[in-house]
This record gives structure tokens, C-alpha cells and sequence, in this order.
């Protein structure tokens, strides 16, 4: 038991454990948030709105990241160091990815930002979305574009894993084949 708790201790000790839980905390609080969501239903108080909820705890969660990813031991080597510094902000970029992931893949921000009927924010069983308070006819043609919205929304977020995931894969891929690099140059010049 006590092997187990070391591995997992080590684990959130490295940056990539660090990333796990900060992301983690990110869900939760978009799980919170996005219970006390409304959408104002005006059209620039919509876009206002989404805004604010997809960019401020986006580029907080880069700011609070990078405090956090502590990848500044002392060394010497500047190539090291800049090589730190790269990484460290690689992952304060990747927590604001996996926030406006969570934003896209809710749907609701984008769908709220796209809505230009006036009238009130209606929760239904499968749909939060701006009611229309003029004619009614524009009833079921809005409920279908705020549903069409959601869905390009939650596309775009799964777009948008798929690309940090090749991000992150390439990126890994160059700092191995870099380190190799520079051990076999380290090798020869011995």
C-alpha cells in the first residue's frame, strides 16, 4: 500500500500530474459555473457574456499554471534553461486549451454567443437556449440553430483535442529526439 501511494505521490509530483489535477480542477469549476450560466438573450451581452466565461479562466489557468510548474532548478546550462521555460509555458498553453475545451464541448457559451433573438433564457430537457419573445414562429427555427450551434461547438471541441493531442505528441517527440541529440554528441566528445 505504501508503494502504491509513492508512485502516485511521484506521479503528481511530475508536470504532467500537476496537469492531471489542474485539469481536473478546471472541470469542476466549469461543472459549477456552468450550473449558474445565463444566457442573457441581447445580442452584444450574449457575445459579452461568452466570452468572459471562455477568456478569463483561460488565461488565468495559463497564469496560475505557469506560478505553479515549478521548472526552474538552478542550472547553469542556458539551453537547459530555455528548454525549461518552453516546457513550462507548453503546459500553461495546454491548461488553457483544456479550458476552452470544456467551454466548446458544453456548447451552450458558443450557442448563447450566436443567438440573436431577444426574449428569455428557457431551460427545457435537452436545452438551455434564448426563448423568443417576438412572433412564434421563429419559435422552432431558433430552437434548431441554437442545437445546431451546440453542436458545431461540441465539434469544435473535439477538433480541438485532437490538435493539443498531436501538439503534444510532436512536441514530445522533439524534446526525446533533442535529448538524444545531445547525449550521442556528449558520447562522441568523450
Amino acid at each position: 500500500m505504501a508503494g502504491e501511494a509513492n508512485v502516485i505521490t511521484e506521479f503528481l509530483k511530475k508536470p504532467f500530474g500537476k496537469l492531471g489535477i489542474i485539469s481536473l480542477l478546471l472541470y469542476i469549476f466549469e461543472e459549477n459555473i456552468d450550473d449558474d450560466f445565463v444566457c442573457p438573450c441581447e445580442r452584444v451581452q450574449n457575445i459579452v457574456t461568452s466570452l468572459l466565461y471562455g477568456g478569463i479562466p483561460s488565461v488565468s489557468s495559463f497564469f496560475i499554471t505557469y506560478g505553479i510548474m515549478d521548472f526552474f532548478p538552478e542550472t547553469d546550462d542556458k539551453k537547459q534553461m530555455d528548454i525549461i521555460k518552453k516546457k513550462n509555458k507548453l503546459y500553461s498553453f495546454l491548461t488553457s486549451a483544456v479550458w476552452l475545451f470544456l467551454c466548446l464541448i458544453d456548447g451552450r457559451y458558443l450557442s448563447c454567443a450566436t443567438s440573436a433573438s431577444k426574449g428569455e433564457y428557457i431551460e427545457t430537457d435537452t436545452l438551455k437556449w434564448c426563448k423568443p419573445s417576438e412572433n412564434t414562429t421563429f419559435f422552432s427555427e431558433n430552437e434548431q440553430t441554437t442545437q445546431k450551434w451546440m453542436s458545431i461547438s461540441q465539434d469544435m471541441g473535439f477538433c480541438m483535442l485532437v490538435i493539443v493531442f498531436l501538439l503534444v505528441a510532436g512536441v514530445k517527440k522533439f524534446y526525446n529526439s533533442d535529448t538524444n541529440t545531445n547525449t550521442v554528441e556528449m558520447e562522441d566528445a568523450v
